[in-house]
């Protein structure tokens, strides 16, 4: 981080249902485990990757809770099915999702990942839709978000 824009930001890497911290933190983002009782590969840890049992969606929305304060959010990416539900249980706990990205690999297939983003504070939520691929090529949408990361763009 120090390198980087922002070297101001903190990063923690740790067990989220464990972890806890007497600061409070503006900005948690998750790539979280999303297969829930489905078939389970030998390796154990792309188990742990990749399966809730590792981390429950509750547990999530938990460590949201426990960390954070009353402006945090919550950034996540799951597939569209996950991400639904994800939604349901931050609502129940009471709170919103104020930012949502439909993610397509090409315009013909169907949506495959939301990226997500929750506050504890009520609005409405922002929409958009991002195609990756255009023809044989990435879509301008997709070069323009992820110029500075691909030395290729």
């Amino acid at each position: 981080m120090a390198a980087s824009p922002w070297p101001e930001i903190e990063i923690t890497q740790g067990d989220a249902q464990h972890f806890d911290s007497e600061s409070k933190f503006d900005l948690l983002i998750s790539n979280p485990p999303y297969f829930d009782n489905a078939l389970k590969a030998q390796d154990d840890k792309r188990n742990l990757a990749r399966h809730t049992d590792s981390l429950p969606f509750s547990a999530l929305i938990d460590l949201w809770q426990r960390v954070g304060h009353v402006n945090t959010e919550l950034a996540v990416i799951l597939p569209r099915e996950q991400g639904q539900e994800l939604v349901k249980l931050a609502e129940q706990a009471g709170g919103h999702l104020r930012r949502l990205c439909e993610v397509k690999s090409t315009e013909r297939k169907e949506v495959s990942r939301w990226l997500m983003q929750f506050s504890w504070q009520a609005g409405v939520c922002e929409k958009q839709l991002l195609v990756i691929h255009a023809g044989d090529d990435y879509s301008e949408d997709y070069r323009h978000l992820c110029r500075e990361f691909y030395l290729r763009f």
